[in-house]
């Protein structure tokens, strides 16, 4: 775990992020892509590609147990935004489709099915078949309605322009932002490493 000190930049940005909680388009309320109270103690921004093999690793890994563990039961507020690296070809795709079926409530049941069959997609393209998988006929033909919305790419672009104000430079990257101190963590951590942090910034 890569853990930087907080930059006076990242402060103001992260201190007015925390205090509105809906400066980004992926922290809207009824957004599958938030999770807990607005006001939780602790706010994780995570910046995350679809098609980065260790944005894979945190979410299956270490992401799904801080939803259960912290986020579902109001300890903190976990907001994903998307950060769809250049290099990565069919990543912005797959991040306007989750954000599409976020409009369907279908969030995270598209995010698991694009990181669990990244492999694949990543190399073939059909990012649309996959997601196609967890959808029924009548949520296909919506999501590719949604998806052609230019409202939705701009909100990817604009989840981006926000990771770089902040200073995010690669994938996967968390800001834990506690007491308005923001701390990015850079890269996969594991669970137990992360679990004891988020433990002592409560314990403050």
């Amino acid at each position: 775990m890569k853990i930087s000190p907080a930059r006076p930049l990242l402060l103001v940005l992260f201190a007015a992020i925390a205090l509105s909680g809906s400066a980004a388009p992926s922290a809207q309320a009824k957004s599958g892509r938030a999770l807990g109270p607005v006001i939780a103690k602790i706010r994780i921004d995570l910046f995350s590609d679809y098609q980065c093999p260790s944005c894979k690793g945190l979410a299956e890994g270490t992401l799904k147990r801080i939803k259960e563990d912290y986020a579902l039961k109001g300890k903190v507020r976990l907001v994903h935004h998307d950060f769809p690296l250049p290099q990565h070809l069919y990543a912005k795709r797959a991040a306007i489709l989750a954000s599409a079926a976020d409009r369907l409530g279908k969030f995270d049941q598209v995010s698991e099915v694009l990181f669990r069959e990244q492999p694949a997609w990543s190399v073939n393209g059909k990012v649309d078949d996959v997601v196609d998988s967890v959808l029924t006929p009548d949520e296909r033909k919506k999501i590719r309605e949604i998806a052609n919305d230019p409202a939705i790419a701009a909100a990817v672009d604009k989840d981006v322009e926000l990771g770089k104000r902040m200073g995010v430079t690669s994938t996967p990257t968390m800001v834990i932002t506690a007491n308005s101190k923001p701390n990015p963590v850079v890269g996969v951590v594991s669970y137990p490493v992360i679990s004891r942090y988020l433990d002592s910034l409560l314990a403050q």
